[in-house]
């Protein structure tokens, strides 16, 4: 039987190697989840989002804690957690029938955003984007 050997990494080689930032406020790697979310386009999504939803507007909230938080809960809905889910459903369906409309609208935005990204646990993504995902649960 073979020993496995094992490398520690100094806390910046980590950082490097993940694309962990020191700086929330430096741009993301580029193609990275964080950078395709980044986007004005995606992140207008997210934003109009995670403010109705959840109330998290970039007054109160950096980009990264907003991107963060809908990932989060993308991530939550997808696999079904129980509360998420009908969280989902019972905020889906509350209010006036103009109010479903627009909020059924900015979901389905959201929703086609994160299904439209490439999978982090896809054949063929690298070991960094693999790793990404989980480095930003909170």
């Amino acid at each position: 039987m073979s020993q496995t050997q094992y490398r520690t990494y100094s806390q910046e080689e980590y950082d490097d190697l993940f694309s962990v930032k020191k700086d929330r406020e430096k741009e993301a790697p580029s193609g990275s989840l964080m950078a395709q979310l980044s986007q004005d386009e995606n992140f207008e999504v997210i934003s109009r989002y995670m403010d109705d939803r959840f109330g998290m507007t970039t007054d109160q909230y950096d980009k990264q804690e907003i991107i963060d938080s809908y990932v989060n809960n993308m991530r939550k809905f997808n696999f079904g957690q129980s509360l998420v889910t009908v969280g989902e459903l019972s905020y889906l369906n509350k209010g006036d029938a103009q109010a479903l409309t627009r909020r059924r609208t900015l979901d389905g935005d959201a929703y086609n955003l994160s299904d439209s990204l490439a999978g982090a646990f896809s054949e063929g993504t690298t070991v960094v984007a693999k790793a990404q995902p989980v480095l930003t649960l909170h």
